[in-house]
């Protein structure tokens, strides 16, 4: 039977000139028989696993190679007199909740208000933010407790890129938490701030978040994230449907125009997809006369602030 643990690489040691290779790098992995040694089997990344194949190609440490699912596997690692990894296990048995006393209720209650998450989605330039900034001031005058998260400001900490961090903490750690904007770097982004929007809907505030959140089921890992830790209708899903020409012809931060230049990869709804919502809790229809302050109106009657 396998048994589901952390696997957390510490480091990669070469074994030539006495180099060594910073890595630390977390993996979820899946251990049938000896562990550290060998029969190791551990779920890796594309990217990792072409680290590793070009590992093995300059150094013939023997790493085999396999598929699994959609993911790469790597198993059995291990030469006599060559130091590869070192690594830790951790059970995820030893990963624990621990239980608050004061209670969301509670939290609630002193508030006077429910903790919801308000999701604003759309392309970029659709006009998102402005709007969940409209609704965050809205919000504030009815006396409600907000938080705004916005993409543009969570890329500067929580989500910055590798470019952002390398001069504090160094390469190798910019390179692992760093984000940049492939599909599954804004996996992990939306992941985050997912997480964090949980959290501040659990202490009772009306979290209000504008992302382009470009895939379907990013945002709806995250409409359950946030419903499983409260009650069904704790994630509010908007969708700002803006037309592309409409999006473009705004182009505020002249992103689309370095997009269309090819300056800019990975950009949504020039070279990257936009998948929108199916069926969210409020469609509004960017382009049109409306002012912000009218459409963060309507959010605020639709939902009952």
């Amino acid at each position: 039977m396998l048994t589901r643990v952390n696997l957390l690489v510490e480091s990669v040691s070469c074994g030539l000139r006495s180099r060594l290779v910073s890595l630390r790098l977390c993996w979820t992995v899946y251990v049938g028989q000896r562990v550290g040694s060998a029969d190791v089997t551990a779920l890796v990344t594309p990217v990792k696993c072409w680290f590793l194949k070009r590992f093995s190609r300059q150094h013939r440490s023997w790493i085999c190679l396999r598929r699994f699912r959609h993911f790469v596997v790597a198993v059995n690692f291990s030469r006599p007199g060559f130091s590869l990894f070192k690594i830790t296990i951790v059970p995820m048995e030893d990963i624990v909740w621990h239980d608050h006393t004061v209670t969301r209720q509670q939290r609630e209650e002193r508030l006077g208000q429910r903790g919801r998450v308000i999701w604003f989605t759309g392309l970029s330039g659709c006009g998102k933010s402005t709007i969940a900034n409209e609704l965050d001031r809205q919000l504030q005058q009815l006396g409600r407790a907000t938080m705004l998260l916005d993409g543009d400001n969570i890329r500067h900490g929580l989500c910055a890129p590798p470019e952002r961090l390398v001069e504090e903490h160094g390469e190798g750690f910019a390179n692992r938490f760093g984000l940049g904007f492939t599909e599954m770097d804004r996996e992990e982004n939306i992941r985050r701030i997912g997480s964090v929007a949980s959290l501040l809907a659990s202490a009772g505030l009306v979290t209000l978040t504008a992302f382009v959140s470009p895939y379907r089921r990013d945002r709806d890992r995250v409409r359950q994230m946030v419903e499983s830790a409260g009650q069904a209708g704790d994630f509010v899903e908007v969708f700002v449907d803006t037309p592309l020409e409409i999006c473009e012809s705004r182009d505020p931060k002249g992103l689309y125009k370095k997009a269309r230049a090819g300056e800019i990869k990975h950009f949504t709804g020039i070279s990257d997809p936009y998948e929108p919502p199916l069926s969210p809790e409020l469609v509004i229809a960017g382009g049109d006369d409306r002012t912000p302050s009218e459409q963060a109106s309507e959010v605020c009657t639709i939902f009952g602030f």
